[in-house]
């Protein structure tokens, strides 16, 4: 690739636009996604108690 010395937005612009767009997630990777952020709230939950535990000066 050429060096270009100064940017060039009209350049840039042009090859974001070339770019495919990203293709959307299916019903499953959606549902996995719900039920990995459902899991790490629980988590969180149980771990509560344990943290503040830690937390709290001797």
């Amino acid at each position: 690739m050429s060096y270009h010395p100064y940017p060039n937005a009209d350049r840039a612009l042009r090859q974001v636009a070339r770019r495919a767009p990203a293709p959307q997630p299916s019903e499953l990777q959606l549902s996995m996604a719900e039920q990995a952020n459902a899991v790490l709230a629980l988590a969180g939950a149980a771990f509560r108690p344990f943290l503040d535990g830690l937390r709290r000066p001797a």
